[in-house]
């Protein structure tokens, strides 16, 4: 078998070194990148142009980075509103669960309190996708059914080891 001449971090230096060479920094990469091809063609230099606006973070971000797994986005959720229904901190939350508890023992009589908050909390975001056209009534429709599902699976849900170790 032959072996390839270079490897990736071989190519990935070289590049580095001829954007070194041709006199763009480090820095300035990714402002080059996430410019237009009308600026990038400009004879200003970086430092001179105006930079752009971030997108505002979407409602419920917190200034965060969003989740990108919408499991792990609605978990967090269900665990903010578990805190929030039951008057105690998501880290005490968190160490019930670690503890092997469900959310729906955590919760205890609140349980249906927090699966409807958050619920209204999803569909509140739906109904703003589907006002930007995203998505369609049916689409909102489908989706909401499937979280209604979902909620209850993950309020019920005992951490798996713990399930395991129990049993």
């Amino acid at each position: 078998m032959v072996r390839p001449r270079f490897t990736l971090t071989r190519i990935a230096l070289a590049g580095a070194g001829l954007l070194t060479v041709a006199g763009i920094g480090a820095a300035t990469i990714p402002a080059a990148l996430a410019s237009t091809p009308a600026a990038a063609t400009s004879t200003t230099s970086p430092a001179t142009t105006t930079p752009t606006p971030k997108a505002s973070p979407a409602p419920g971000a917190k200034g965060k980075a969003k989740a990108r797994h919408l499991g792990l986005q609605l978990r967090k959720l269900l665990v903010e509103q578990t805190a929030t229904q039951t008057g105690q901190t998501v880290k005490q939350v968190r160490t019930e669960l670690r503890s092997g508890k469900s959310l729906d023992a955590i919760a205890g009589s609140k349980a249906q309190a927090v699966r409807d908050a958050v619920l209204d909390t999803v569909t509140k975001r739906l109904d703003a996708l589907r006002a930007e056209g995203t998505i369609t009534q049916a689409q909102e429709t489908r989706i909401l059914g499937r979280m209604r599902t979902r909620i209850t699976k993950v309020m019920e849900a005992v951490p798996h080891h713990k399930a395991a170790a129990a049993a």
